[in-house]
């Protein structure tokens, strides 16, 4: 199959590091991805395999196979992985992609800092530079969020409601757990036929298990705070929530909702959930996100 990718065909590969950063939460902090250094072994030195030799599979000739191609097999490919370039797990590295599940990523199960491959997750919500995705079970530890960084390419070719196939480097940046597909991809495999219902929590219930999970909270949910940055601060009568501004600006968004002030209401908030300045927060993705809105008496 054929990735929608951004690729460093000479540096990434030839020197085992990443070309772009790694942006997953709010506010303007970038810095060099933090999943993994694409080189195929734990020893970081570039060379596919964990001899340190420089050949490919550890025994001087590229690869098993003795045929000099770097892969094991008889393709003649080159692509350091026993698979044709085509195939997700012929991404160059000199190891395979593990083919996992999101739960499996989120709950520790499948290590980071290596190559994964996820199957028919949905897209949940997208902005600018990545999108989220997520099991169509939902549940705890079903989404992920997905960088991708400026390559519009994957973003235009996906839209929530989509499934995809998501090839890339498991890892963590800025306490947010994320596949980095900057070298990767990100494939469309289906579009499901009705969105897929929030997990419906209680405030109270944010923490990790739900990070980039599609939730929705339900009640008389009061605004008690606006700390600026775009951002409110309700309550569902088990604790004080974040509503995030890092897809949709509900205090900028006066039309839709005017007067928003300390004691206004809404009767539901949903999409999915951040973690950003030591917080869970819900990231609405449009105003259609906050029902029932009522302006403070």
């Amino acid at each position: 199959m054929k990735y929608v990718s951004s690729f460093c065909v000479i540096l990434g590969l030839a020197l085992g590091v990443a070309c772009k950063e790694g942006e997953p939460n709010d506010g303007g902090e970038t810095g060099e991805t933090e999943t993994g250094d694409g080189d195929g072994d734990p020893t970081g030195d570039g060379d596919g395999d964990p001899t340190g030799d420089g050949d490919g599979d550890g025994d001087g000739d590229g690869d098993p196979t003795g045929d000099g191609d770097g892969d094991g097999d008889a393709t003649g490919d080159g692509d350091g992985d026993p698979d044709p370039t085509d195939d997700p797990t012929g991404h160059g590295d000199g190891d395979a992609a593990s083919d996992t599940t999101v739960y499996e990523i989120q709950d520790g199960t499948t290590p980071l800092w290596g190559w994964v491959h996820v199957s028919n997750v949905w897209v949940t919500a997208k902005r600018d530079d990545g999108l989220w995705v997520q099991e169509v079970n939902g549940g705890p530890y079903s989404g992920i969020w997905v960088y991708v960084g400026d390559d519009a390419r994957i973003l235009d070719a996906v839209d929530v409601g989509d499934l995809v196939d998501v090839l890339g480097v498991a890892g963590e940046f800025n306490e947010v757990t994320e596949i980095n597909a900057l070298n990767g991809g990100v494939e469309l495999s289906g579009t499901l036929d009705s969105p897929m219902p929030p997990s419906v929590i209680n405030i109270a219930d944010l923490d990790a298990t739900w990070e980039s999970v599609l939730v929705r909270i339900e009640g008389e949910l009061e605004v008690v705070e606006l700390p600026g940055e775009g951002e409110l601060i309700v309550n569902d009568g088990s604790a004080n929530g974040h509503i995030d501004d890092y897809v949709f600006n509900v205090v900028d968004a006066e039309a839709d909702f005017p007067d928003l002030a300390i004691g206004a209401t809404f009767t539901a908030v949903q999409g999915p959930v951040n973690y950003s300045s030591s917080t869970y927060k819900i990231i609405p993705r449009s105003a259609a996100d906050l029902e029932g809105y009522l302006p403070a008496p």
